[in-house]
C-alpha cells in the first residue's frame, strides 16, 4: 500500500534514499511553486463540476516510472495525494508516500493548520521544473 509521512520525512526520503516527488497538483497549482526536483503529474484536473480524476495519471504515471521506483506523491494538503497512491498501488507500485500535509497545509473544519505543509515547514521551493507537459511528452517516447 503506501504509508503517510510528514514533509520534513518524506523530504529526508529523497535526499537519504532517492525517492523523486510527484505534484499531483493542478498544472497551475505546480507553477506557483512546488518542492525542489518535483515533477507534475495531476491526479484531478478542474472541471466544470469541480475535481474530475485526470483520465492520463495512471497511463503517465505506468510509462515514465516503474512499479519499484521510490515515489512520493503530494497535492496542496494531502487528501488527492492519498487518491493517486491509493490508484498507484491498486496497479502495482510499491514504494509510495503520501506527504501528508502535502504543499500548503492540511486544516480542519474550522481552518486552523493541523499538518503543517511543506511551505510552513521552509523546505525547499522552487517554480520552475518538470512540467506536466514534459511528463506527457517523457510517456509518449517511452
Amino acid at each position: 500500500m503506501f504509508r503517510d509521512l510528514t514533509p520534513r520525512e518524506a523530504h529526508a526520503l529523497m535526499n537519504d534514499e532517492g525517492y523523486s516527488y510527484i505534484d499531483v497538483r493542478t498544472e497551475q497549482e505546480f507553477s506557483q511553486g512546488h518542492p525542489v526536483g518535483a515533477v507534475n503529474v495531476p491526479a484531478f484536473l478542474a472541471g466544470p463540476g469541480g475535481m474530475m480524476p485526470n483520465p492520463m495519471f495512471l497511463q503517465v504515471m505506468q510509462r515514465v516510472f516503474n512499479t519499484q521506483d521510490k515515489l512520493v506523491l503530494g497535492c496542496a494538503a494531502g487528501g488527492r495525494s492519498g487518491r493517486a497512491c491509493q490508484m498507484l498501488a491498486g496497479t502495482g507500485f510499491t514504494e509510495l508516500v503520501n506527504v501528508a500535509g502535502g504543499f500548503a497545509g492540511a486544516r480542519d473544519s474550522y481552518g486552523q493548520v493541523v499538518t503543517a505543509g511543506w511551505e510552513a515547514e521552509e523546505l525547499p521551493v522552487a517554480t520552475d521544473g518538470a512540467s506536466y507537459a514534459d511528463m506527457q511528452a517523457r510517456a509518449r517516447e517511452s
